[in-house]
């Protein structure tokens, strides 16, 4: 039997082939109005090729919004490009859509800001840790960020570590990996930069 790790490789694989093969000028509506009818005239053969085209342009369309809402830079600090990591057309095998952005300051510091949305395969050992915080290891404690629940993960006197931050969406987080800052920072500048209601409204859109 196929396990959903494998699917979600699969899945990943056909994103990025889809994401590289589907025209930017393809009409969602369009596709989904041809999948209708074929689908009405029985011939489900083009009916299924329409959807998972359908899938695929729409997963596009949902992950070019998600980089909008990967925020600017804080002060100080420079901001890349936003980059997708999966289109977001296989959210239903669990996979979801995920974007990301890396921030710099100066030579050694540098925090990697990545989105997560309609991932609950990805996220179920996240949320098994919040529920049951009498299993966190070394290092990791539950602390809060803008009224949101946030597992860090950071030694003590360390300079490097993660934040990921559950959103008040079904499926969905923010995770942020930093190097040469302290953990006061990756909370206070990195993780107070994110607009998390304007986040959690874009990834309801």
């Amino acid at each position: 039997m196929i396990r959903v790790r494998h699917l979600l490789a699969i899945a990943l694989v056909l994103g990025a082939v889809s994401t590289h093969l589907f025209a930017e000028d393809l009409d969602p509506l369009q596709i989904f109005d041809s999948a209708r009818k074929n689908c009405a005239d029985k011939h489900y053969g083009k009916c299924l090729a329409d959807l998972q085209t359908l899938v695929g342009e729409v997963g596009r369309l949902r992950t070019d919004g998600l980089k909008t809402l990967l925020p600017a830079a804080p002060a100080d600090w420079k901001a890349g490009d936003a980059e997708a990591i999966s289109n977001g057309g296989f959210a239903l095998l669990g996979g979801g859509s995920q974007v990301k952005r890396e921030y710099t300051k100066g030579d050694d510091k540098r925090a990697m800001i990545t989105v997560t949305a309609e991932a609950g395969a990805m996220m179920q050992g996240f949320v098994m840790l919040f529920q049951n915080p009498a299993f966190l290891g070394d290092g990791k404690r539950i602390v809060t960020i803008k009224g949101r629940k946030a597992l860090l993960d950071w030694a003590k006197d360390a300079t490097s570590g993660s934040l990921t931050l559950l959103l008040n969406v079904p499926s969905s987080m923010v995770q942020i990996e930093a190097n040469g800052i302290t953990s006061k920072e990756i909370q206070d500048v990195i993780a107070a930069s994110i607009d998390l209601d304007a986040l959690e409204k874009g990834i309801q859109d």
